[in-house]
């Protein structure tokens, strides 16, 4: 089959080379490398990140070489098993939100304050931007969508790393997917919800949890801000906005932490902290 270009193509000078197992050594506690050129097995020295000084002793599995114009940058992947999980059952409930991105049920908030403001800002300037619709301001939409992508991603990675080290040995997430697949849910609640990506929050949590030998397991949203953290009684007319208050006992908390006690009790199999008190 032939193609037709409408340019000539053409090689870079200057590109990337991958190497694996078999083409290279790199010795991170060493800093130095062997790689396998066209002129044999070479033999280079490199400097090593303070930050990366914590994987000098993972398993290199492979590395990609990045020529530049005046210097060479060498992406290494490494790995390392999981340690084993830990031996307990204490439990940290993680309910996330669009008023508060994550609060965990040991009385902790992540509020999301500036978070809105800095995402209330991008979506401002990305519809007058395309409401323009010319050729510079789709450059400048694309230069604008890596910068709100990489502020959330930092943002995520944050959150994990607070979440991740608080004294725990399970820490339980909302499955928020079953939420925007409910028919009853309108298009602006989804369109909210769809502002922050929890599900990539919920995979940072859960990679660097592993990598300190703690569980995480997310459960199903559903009745954890209408049953009582403490009595079990369970009402639609229980929450009322930001406040809980339980018709049953009367007892009185922040919407959010009720939740996520509410969330760190179902993840358990019998639920026995709970009654199974309720009335529709």
């Amino acid at each position: 089959m032939r193609l037709k270009f409408k340019t000539k193509p053409f090689k870079k000078t200057l590109g990337a080379v991958r190497f694996d197992v078999r083409t290279m050594k790199v010795f991170l506690e060493s800093r130095y490398c062997k790689l396998t050129t066209a002129f044999g097995r070479m033999q280079y020295d490199f400097r090593l990140p303070e930050y990366y000084k914590k994987y000098a002793t993972w398993n290199v599995k492979n590395a990609q070489l990045k020529i530049a114009k005046h210097s060479c940058y060498l992406n290494v992947q490494v790995e390392q098993p999981d340690p084993e999980l830990t031996i307990g059952d204490k439990r940290l409930g993680v309910d996330l939100g669009i008023n508060n991105i994550a609060v965990c049920s040991d009385n902790t908030f992540c509020k999301s304050g500036s978070v809105k403001a800095i995402k209330g800002k991008y979506q401002y300037l990305r519809s007058k931007l395309q409401s323009k619709g010319t050729r510079s301001a789709k450059r400048t939409l694309q230069t604008l969508s890596g910068r709100e992508r990489r502020f959330q991603m930092d943002t995520n990675h944050q959150i994990a790393n607070w979440i991740v080290p608080k004294p725990c040995d399970v820490i339980v997430l909302e499955d928020l997917t079953s939420i925007r697949d409910e028919n009853n849910k309108d298009r602006r609640f989804n369109r909210k919800l769809g502002k922050w990506s929890f599900a990539k929050l919920r995979s940072f949590v859960g990679y660097k949890a592993a990598a300190v030998g703690k569980q995480v397991i997310a459960i199903g949203p559903k009745y954890t801000s209408q049953t009582c953290s403490r009595c079990g009684f369970k009402h639609k007319n229980n929450r009322k906005g930001k406040i809980f208050k339980c018709k049953n006992c009367g007892f009185q908390i922040d919407t959010d932490l009720n939740a996520s006690r509410n969330i760190a009790t179902f993840s358990r199999s019998d639920r026995s902290r709970l009654p199974s008190t309720s009335q529709s």
